[in-house]
Protein backbone atom coordinates (compact mmCIF):
# COMPACT_ATOMS: atom_id res chain seq x y z
CA UNK A 1 0.00 0.00 0.00
CA UNK A 2 1.83 3.02 -0.69
CA UNK A 3 1.01 6.41 0.94
CA UNK A 4 -1.30 7.70 -1.59
CA UNK A 5 -3.70 4.45 -0.81
CA UNK A 6 -3.53 4.58 2.84
CA UNK A 7 -6.97 5.62 3.87
CA UNK A 8 -7.23 9.05 5.08
CA UNK A 9 -8.21 8.14 9.09
CA UNK A 10 -5.10 5.84 9.41
CA UNK A 11 -3.09 9.15 7.99
CA UNK A 12 -4.54 11.83 10.56
CA UNK A 13 -3.86 8.86 13.62
CA UNK A 14 -0.14 8.89 12.31
CA UNK A 15 0.33 12.49 12.49
CA UNK A 16 -1.45 12.88 15.77
CA UNK A 17 0.46 9.61 17.54
CA UNK A 18 3.26 10.90 16.09
CA UNK A 19 2.77 14.36 17.60
CA UNK A 20 1.78 12.67 20.97
CA UNK A 21 5.23 9.95 20.96
CA UNK A 22 7.50 13.56 20.60
CA UNK A 23 5.71 15.41 22.99
CA UNK A 24 4.65 18.37 20.36
CA UNK A 25 0.99 18.85 21.01
CA UNK A 26 0.15 22.28 22.33
CA UNK A 27 -0.88 22.23 25.68
CA UNK A 28 -3.71 24.22 25.71
CA UNK A 29 -5.49 22.06 28.35
CA UNK A 30 -8.47 23.37 30.93
CA UNK A 31 -5.92 22.21 33.39
CA UNK A 32 -2.92 24.22 33.82
CA UNK A 33 0.18 23.22 33.16
CA UNK A 34 -0.79 19.49 32.79
CA UNK A 35 2.84 17.97 31.75
CA UNK A 36 3.45 16.23 28.39
CA UNK A 37 4.32 13.10 30.31
CA UNK A 38 1.14 12.95 32.36
CA UNK A 39 -1.12 9.63 31.97
CA UNK A 40 -3.18 11.39 29.90
CA UNK A 41 -0.46 11.76 27.24
CA UNK A 42 1.59 8.07 28.63
CA UNK A 43 -1.78 6.48 27.55
CA UNK A 44 -1.93 7.89 23.63
CA UNK A 45 1.53 6.65 23.13
CA UNK A 46 1.03 2.48 23.72
CA UNK A 47 -2.14 2.51 20.92
CA UNK A 48 -2.11 0.87 18.61
CA UNK A 49 -3.62 3.14 15.37
CA UNK A 50 -7.13 1.18 15.12
CA UNK A 51 -7.27 2.00 19.39
CA UNK A 52 -6.13 5.35 18.30
CA UNK A 53 -8.63 5.54 15.72
CA UNK A 54 -11.74 5.03 18.13
CA UNK A 55 -10.92 7.41 20.39
CA UNK A 56 -10.64 9.95 17.22
CA UNK A 57 -13.38 9.14 15.18
CA UNK A 58 -16.63 9.07 16.89
CA UNK A 59 -18.14 6.89 14.46
CA UNK A 60 -14.71 5.05 13.52
CA UNK A 61 -15.21 1.41 12.32
CA UNK A 62 -12.99 -1.18 9.98
CA UNK A 63 -14.78 -2.58 6.92
CA UNK A 64 -12.58 -5.53 4.51
CA UNK A 65 -9.57 -4.00 6.58
CA UNK A 66 -10.51 -0.34 5.78
CA UNK A 67 -11.17 2.20 7.61
CA UNK A 68 -14.26 4.23 7.95
CA UNK A 69 -16.09 7.10 9.73
CA UNK A 70 -14.90 10.54 9.70
CA UNK A 71 -16.72 11.97 12.65
CA UNK A 72 -14.53 13.24 15.45
CA UNK A 73 -14.65 12.78 19.23
CA UNK A 74 -14.62 15.75 21.20
CA UNK A 75 -11.34 14.57 22.05
CA UNK A 76 -10.56 14.28 18.23
CA UNK A 77 -11.78 17.93 17.54
CA UNK A 78 -9.42 19.22 19.77
CA UNK A 79 -6.24 17.36 18.65
CA UNK A 80 -7.26 17.70 14.77
CA UNK A 81 -7.58 21.91 16.35
CA UNK A 82 -4.37 21.99 17.56
CA UNK A 83 -2.44 20.51 14.52
CA UNK A 84 -4.92 21.70 11.41
CA UNK A 85 -6.68 24.31 9.73
CA UNK A 86 -9.97 24.26 11.12
CA UNK A 87 -13.87 26.54 10.51
CA UNK A 88 -15.49 26.38 12.64
CA UNK A 89 -19.34 27.92 12.80
CA UNK A 90 -22.02 27.90 15.23
CA UNK A 91 -25.69 26.78 15.50
CA UNK A 92 -28.67 26.01 16.89
CA UNK A 93 -29.59 22.80 15.44
CA UNK A 94 -30.87 19.65 17.06
CA UNK A 95 -28.66 16.83 14.83
CA UNK A 96 -31.07 13.96 13.76
CA UNK A 97 -29.92 10.58 13.42
CA UNK A 98 -30.66 11.05 9.73
CA UNK A 99 -28.07 13.96 9.44
CA UNK A 100 -24.91 11.97 11.19
CA UNK A 101 -26.04 9.31 8.65
CA UNK A 102 -25.90 11.42 5.96
CA UNK A 103 -22.56 13.34 6.84
CA UNK A 104 -21.01 10.05 7.64
CA UNK A 105 -22.00 8.69 3.86
CA UNK A 106 -20.76 12.20 2.13
CA UNK A 107 -18.02 13.30 3.84
CA UNK A 108 -14.61 13.20 2.54
CA UNK A 109 -12.84 14.93 5.36
CA UNK A 110 -12.87 14.85 9.25
CA UNK A 111 -15.98 17.09 10.60
CA UNK A 112 -17.29 17.45 14.10
CA UNK A 113 -20.95 18.05 14.48
CA UNK A 114 -22.67 19.09 17.56
CA UNK A 115 -26.34 20.55 18.67
CA UNK A 116 -23.84 24.24 19.23
CA UNK A 117 -21.16 23.48 16.47
CA UNK A 118 -20.04 22.66 13.00
CA UNK A 119 -16.30 22.31 12.85
CA UNK A 120 -15.11 21.39 9.07
CA UNK A 121 -10.87 20.66 8.31
CA UNK A 122 -11.47 21.22 4.49
CA UNK A 123 -11.78 24.88 3.10
CA UNK A 124 -14.01 23.73 0.20
CA UNK A 125 -16.95 22.30 2.92
CA UNK A 126 -16.43 25.72 4.88
CA UNK A 127 -17.22 28.00 2.15
CA UNK A 128 -20.48 25.32 1.15
CA UNK A 129 -21.29 25.55 4.66
CA UNK A 130 -21.07 29.42 4.38
CA UNK A 131 -22.30 29.58 1.00
CA UNK A 132 -25.42 27.84 1.82
CA UNK A 133 -26.13 30.38 4.62
CA UNK A 134 -24.61 28.35 7.60
CA UNK A 135 -27.27 26.11 7.42
CA UNK A 136 -26.68 22.24 7.94
CA UNK A 137 -29.96 21.08 5.94
CA UNK A 138 -28.76 23.12 2.80
CA UNK A 139 -25.43 22.35 3.39
CA UNK A 140 -26.07 18.46 3.25
CA UNK A 141 -28.31 18.98 0.19
CA UNK A 142 -24.93 20.16 -1.61
CA UNK A 143 -22.66 17.70 -0.61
Amino acid sequence: MTSNDTPLQYKIIEIIHSVIKEGLIQNKSRIPNLPKNSKFYEQFKSFNKNQLGYKIFSNFRIRNNIPEGLRLTYLGNELLKRNFTFYEFNHDIVPTPKMYLFLDQKMQWPYYFTKKKMVLFNQDDAAWYKLNGNDIEAFLETI
